[in-house]
This record gives C-alpha cells, structure tokens and sequence, in this order.
C-alpha cells in the first residue's frame, strides 16, 4: 500500500514526491523522490525508518 503525496517543488526543474510504506513488521518507512524534469531521471531518493 503506498500512498502518495506530492509537494510543490522548490527546485528548478525538478519534482519531488514523498512516499510512505509499512514493512512487515509495521515499521513506516518514508522515502522522498527528487527526479529531473527534463530527463525524466531519479536525482535521489531519501529514505528514512
């Protein structure tokens, strides 16, 4: 079950999504995406337990 949440970007040209899981166990896990809008690429991705 992933849920998403977009931010506005604050950076030029790229997009940035927070995502949010649960393992197993039921630990959250949140991830935030950075991805480059002209070439469609991952810049990052921050995850956090």
């Amino acid at each position: 079950m992933l849920a998403s949440a977009s931010s506005g970007s604050h950076l030029p040209g790229r997009t940035m999504d927070l995502l949010f899981d649960r393992t197993n166990e039921g630990r959250v896990i949140k991830c935030l995406t950075i991805v480059d809008d002209a070439t469609n690429k991952t810049v990052a991705i921050d995850q956090t337990p």
